[in-house]
């Protein structure tokens, strides 16, 4: 009798499945009457250490339910479907920040890095980004880019070389971890509710930041690619235009140091610790000072173009007015002749003697000649000297 063959037990395979927190800076226009003087900062103080008295980042941080279930979306190209947990919304001076926490399934095995983990971080992206539309009416254009935060264990090759890890509530337990592109936020699921919208105020604090400072670094490498050719002549219309447009990154680069001194100042506990550790991340300190010095590159430039164009146009003046002056000059000549021959010319003024005598003792052709003479000499020496 034959033996029967053995059986084979095939066990279901686990579906692959992941959380992420993916917060995006969008632009949607100015949120803040810029007529109206701002009140008087209030003073306030610290009366816990989640307390904050932010001022400039002081917004309403609004938690908005998930879309009503119309069932899943097809899967993207890493064959992962994502779906919306729930998102946060933070408008601050015409910058909302949108936080949207989902979950990521798949039934194919695990991403095991290189251009698996790419098509994952570009279906998290493009997930934020059709949310960013729905939710604000924006643009896609509007949407700046998408920072992607792993709130169960990450993927093979997550995070980058380049991380800050820092602990939230002093709990070795639940961390975070800032990231180029890519962060971690470890311990998600033992924090509650409160902590959490610590976590998302922290990290909206850092998006809104850096966000700024990628928007004072491209007006103000904007300004400094226009002045190409250095010694091209500037019309007074685009010189006025471009001191306009390097004072009006002055005025934004102070605001973005009242936000940042909110931040280090005002601003305490875990909302303070996630911000922090992004910034250091991201390398703030560095990017923030090469800003303000392309600024100021900006700003020196158009003031040595200032300078030249005034220099330019005082010349012009002087040549206006050395050009008047020689026009007098000839023409006070002309009426010391005039003089000279009016009253009766049988008679010679001043008894035979004096200026009048001479001139009408001269010819006036010659003295006609003489005067564009020294008035052409002079020319001549001014054109040598403007030269030299």
């Amino acid at each position: 009798m034959a033996p029967e063959p053995p059986h084979t037990v095939t066990t279901a395979r686990q579906p692959t499945t992941h959380h992420f927190l993916l917060v995006t800076p969008v632009v949607t226009g100015d949120s803040v009457d810029a007529s109206q003087p701002a009140g008087p900062v209030q003073p306030t103080r610290f009366v816990s250490r989640s307390s904050t008295r932010a001022q400039s980042l002081a917004y309403r941080l609004v938690a908005r339910p998930p879309a009503p279930d119309t069932g899943p979306p097809p899967p993207g190209p890493s064959g992962f479907d994502v779906l919306a947990a729930r998102t946060w919304l933070a408008s601050i001076e015409g910058t909302t920040v949108l936080t949207v926490e989902c979950e990521a399934r798949s039934a194919e095995l695990e991403p095991g890095g290189g251009v698996e983990l790419e098509l994952l971080e570009a279906d998290l992206t493009e997930f934020a980004t059709r949310v960013a539309i729905d939710v604000l009416g924006c643009t896609r254009e509007s949407v700046a880019w998408v920072g992607r935060y792993a709130l169960s264990d990450p993927p093979a090759g997550w995070l980058g070389a380049e991380t800050v890890r820092r602990p939230l509530n002093g709990s070795a337990e639940t961390a975070i971890v800032g990231g180029w592109g890519n962060g971690a936020v470890t311990g998600w699921s033992v924090l509650d509710d409160g902590a959490r919208g610590e976590v998302v105020r922290g990290l909206v604090d850092a998006q809104y930041l850096w966000h700024q400072v990628d928007e004072l670094s491209r007006r103000s490498l904007d300004i400094v690619r226009g002045f190409r050719t250095p010694h091209a002549r500037v019309r007074a219309r685009d010189l006025r235009r471009v001191q306009r447009a390097v004072e009006a990154e002055w005025t934004a680069l102070a605001q973005h140091h009242a936000a940042a001194d909110d931040l280090f100042l005002n601003v305490q506990g875990v909302r303070r610790t996630t911000a922090l550790a992004n910034l250091e991340a991201w390398q703030y300190e560095d990017v923030m000072a090469r800003g303000g010095r392309r600024i100021a590159d900006a700003h020196d430039v158009v003031s040595r173009k200032r300078e030249r164009f005034e220099r330019r146009y005082q010349s012009t003046v002087e040549v206006v007015l050395f050009v008047l002056g020689l026009l007098t000059f000839v023409e006070i000549v002309l009426a010391a002749i005039s003089t000279a021959y009016s009253g009766p010319v049988d008679t010679v003024p001043g008894s035979g003697v004096g200026l009048f005598a001479w001139l009408r003792s001269t010819s006036s052709d010659t003295l006609v000649l003489g005067t564009a003479g020294l008035v052409l000499v002079a020319a001549l020496l001014v054109v040598a000297r403007r030269r030299t």
